[in-house]
């Protein structure tokens, strides 16, 4: 909703100077407030994304919630079977605390395979059971586990995406949210050429 000539514009009618801009114009203003960090205009265009990804990451990502409003698919009102997520590697444990994952890789062993296998199909076995026998699936789905994939609508101004983008995709940040900023970015950055790459040039 909106382009990088709607940024420009916003930031324009505060002097009430919009008319016989040129695209040079566009490009030079947007990149000075960013640059600034003049950021209400690029809080006048948006971007609304749906997103599938699993509850701990979605879960993180909600964390952000200025100029973003979310919306969840309810288990309240779903039935259909959940669909998990497995990772490709299982990363080990930081040296650091604040660090969640290292950089070697540790390979399961068969009991942690069996474990995990298990621990899927227990739960959501679990989770047909209870619905099964007439529990309410506001209860019936607290035996799902993080792993689980959600569904949300995220309405993003652009400045709130850009900040997004920019946590998101640090190298400190979670690798399976990184994932999901470097997909967000690549759908941001054609509909704002200009905009993007002066906010996200950090």
């Amino acid at each position: 909703m909106g382009n990088d000539r709607e940024v420009a514009e916003a930031a324009w009618v505060s002097t009430a100077s919009c008319e016989n801009r040129t695209d040079e114009d566009v490009s030079r203003l947007i990149k000075f407030l960013a640059r600034e960090n003049h950021w209400t205009p690029f809080g006048q265009v948006n971007i609304k994304l749906r997103v599938k990804w699993p509850l701990f990451v979605a879960r993180q990502a909600m964390r952000s919630n200025i100029g973003i409003v979310w919306n969840e698919e309810s288990r309240r009102y779903v039935s259909h079977d959940p669909q998990f997520f497995e990772p490709d590697q299982w990363r080990e444990k930081g040296k650091n605390i604040k660090q969640g994952s290292g950089e070697g890789v540790v390979e399961l062993d068969a009991a942690a395979e069996y474990i995990l296998h298990n621990a899927r199909f227990e739960s959501l076995s679990a989770y047909h059971h209870l619905l099964k026998i007439g529990v309410a699936p506001e209860l019936a789905r607290t035996v799902l586990p993080q792993s689980m994939y959600t569904e949300c609508i995220g309405n993003f101004t652009l400045a709130a995406l850009a900040r997004f983008y920019n946590l998101r995709a640090d190298s400190h940040a979670q690798k399976e949210i990184q994932d999901y900023a470097a997909a967000i970015a690549q759908i941001a950055q054609p509909l704002f050429p200009i905009s993007w790459e002066a906010l996200t040039a950090v």
